[in-house]
């Protein structure tokens, strides 16, 4: 049941259990659905990429469908995709390269909806290096997490060439210190965080080099899907709007989202939440198709990680994604 490729294969060890697993015993279905509590479990700690969800609830679109959803933080390391497969939480948030490199394993997590269609994902380097292009990107340290997807493309597309590449800790310590000094991050959280030190920082927004991963997407295993559509639809349903009133009035989601994150102060969101918002409704994006996805993005996403090896050329994308529940919404004139 273990993916053919050895890349993919080392990129996922930490969930190598889970195919085992799932082979032994079967995708279960929450137990908390049969007296509709459910549990969405986030990617990291709670910020403004997960505005919409917690949206959903402040606003009462998930009350209004009749059920009752605990959002249940993240952190580094936190087992999501696991927890999802194994049908121990019913719904999770990533980005859709995960999804892909966990169905290259057999895990069978079915994306529903994507938050942001455009990736937040950024190389951060300083005003005073001079560098405002990929093309300019030479002659720095750069800090890029070890088996990162994003980073495999940028090492296959030439970009990384004339930079010395260093492990990702985590910290802007090593960026504050040093003008000559990147990073990978995430264009509504690290820039906030160093602008506030003094810093100028610039960023190169990976997507502009075409490898753009829907990112903050909904997900599901198929068992669930499969069993209780109507359950799926009314989240989905929940968390579009969630997103919508988000976009519109960040600042009340904001302070419940300080409050299960209290290390993130009420000014970083709101900067975040200006940040993402032409993530989430790109221009030419109408508000009724929040969350929307396409065939097209997800073949493209699938090509980008068969070249760069780190998934097979056999993976069928269309098993990765539901478009069923993405019709427009209704929405106030």
């Amino acid at each position: 049941m273990f993916c053919s490729s050895i890349l993919a294969r080392k990129l996922f060890l930490g969930l190598m259990v889970v195919p085992l697993l799932l082979g032994c015993t079967g995708t279960e279905v929450p137990d908390d659905l049969t007296d509709e509590t459910i549990t969405l479990a986030l990617n990291w700690y709670p910020d403004s990429q997960h505005g919409g969800f917690y949206a959903a609830e402040h606003f009462g679109f998930f009350q209004d469908e009749g059920l009752q959803v605990q959002i249940e933080p993240g952190g580094p390391g936190a087992p999501v995709v696991q927890n999802v497969a194994l049908g121990r939480v019913a719904f999770g948030v990533g980005n859709a390269d995960q999804i892909l490199l966990a169905r290259e394993q057999q895990i069978p997590l079915v994306a529903l909806m994507a938050s942001m269609q455009n990736s937040p994902r950024c190389l951060m380097v300083h005003q005073e290096s001079g560098i405002t292009s990929f093309e300019q990107l030479k002659g720095i340290k750069l800090a890029l997490g070890a088996g990162k997807s994003f980073a495999k493309f940028l090492s296959q597309d030439g970009v990384l060439k004339d930079v010395q590449v260093v492990p990702y800790t985590g910290s802007v310590a090593p960026f504050l210190a040093d003008t000559q000094f990147g990073q990978q991050a995430y264009v509504f959280s690290e820039p906030y965080v160093v602008e506030q030190r003094g810093a100028h920082p610039v960023c190169l927004m990976v997507s502009d080099l075409g490898f753009n991963p829907y990112s903050s997407i909904l997900f599901t295993n198929e068992e669930l899907l499969q069993e209780k559509p109507e359950v799926v639809a009314k989240i989905v349903r929940a968390v579009r709007r969630g997103w919508l009133a988000y976009l519109n009035d960040p600042e009340p989601v904001n302070q419940k989202i300080q409050k299960d994150n209290p290390e993130m102060n009420l000014e970083a969101l709101s900067y975040g939440a200006k940040a993402i918002a032409d993530l989430c409704l790109p221009a030419g994006l109408a508000k009724a198709e929040i969350g929307t996805m396409t065939d097209a993005r997800w073949d493209d996403l699938k090509q980008q990680l068969t070249e760069i090896e780190l998934v097979s050329k056999d993976l069928s994308p269309d098993q990765s994604y539901s478009l069923q529940f993405l019709q427009p919404l209704e929405t106030s004139p």
